[in-house]
C-alpha cells in the first residue's frame, strides 16, 4: 500500500500509517483464532517512541502486543510504499519494506511470530487501515485532526 501524511496534520498524530491483515480461521469445530499481521508508525512528536515502527507480534501464547523494530522518520507530504510479507501457514512474519522520498528500507521480521488470538467467531480475512489522533484523549488536551491518505492497497497470495 501507499501512505501519505499531509503537512497540515503532521504534528497531530499518535499513530499512523497503521495497517493490519487479519486472518480468522476455524481451528476446531466452534473454535476460531485470528492471526493479525500488523504494522504501526508512531508519530507523536512528544513521545519517546516518536518516528518508530512497531509490529503486532506474539508476546505470549495467544496474546499479541506491539514491539518496536525500527526507527525511521516519515516526512510529511511524501508518498511512501509500505510492504509487509507474512506467512499465515507458519504464522510468522517475513519482511517489511518502506520506500519513498530518499528512503529504501527493508527489515527482516522473521524472528517475530504472529499470535493466534481469540477475537472473532467466524472465518474471515480483512485488511484495516488506521490512524489515531494525538493522545487519543477525546478532546481533553485539545482537538486534533490527524490525517493519513492511503492508496493502492494490494493483498496478494504467494504460493511457495
Amino acid at each position: 500500500m501507499h501512505g501519505f501524511i499531509p503537512t497540515v496534520s503532521a504534528q497531530s498524530g499518535e499513530t499512523g500509517p497503521e495497517f493490519s491483515l487479519q486472518n480468522t480461521r476455524q481451528i476446531s469445530p466452534g473454535t476460531f483464532r485470528t492471526a493479525t499481521a500488523g504494522i504501526q508508525y508512531r508519530a507523536n512528536p512528544y513521545s519517546p517512541n516518536v518516528n518508530t515502527w512497531a509490529v503486532w507480534r506474539e508476546s505470549e501464547a495467544g496474546v499479541g502486543g506491539w514491539h518496536t523494530f525500527l526507527t525511521q522518520k516519515l516526512e510529511p507530504a511524501t508518498w511512501y510504499k509500505i510492504t509487509l510479507e507474512a506467512d499465515y501457514t507458519l504464522n510468522k512474519y517475513r519482511t517489511f519494506s518502506l520506500s519513498g522520498g530518499s528512503l529504501n528500507v527493508e527489515v527482516d521480521l522473521s524472528p517475530y511470530n504472529i499470535a493466534l488470538e481469540s477475537k472473532f467467531s467466524e472465518e474471515a480475512f480483512w485488511a484495516t487501515l488506521e490512524n489515531e489522533n494525538l493522545w487519543n484523549n477525546c478532546g481533553e488536551a485539545g482537538i486534533f485532526d490527524y490525517q493519513i491518505h492511503y492508496d493502492n492497497l494490494t493483498v496478494t497470495k504467494k504460493n511457495n
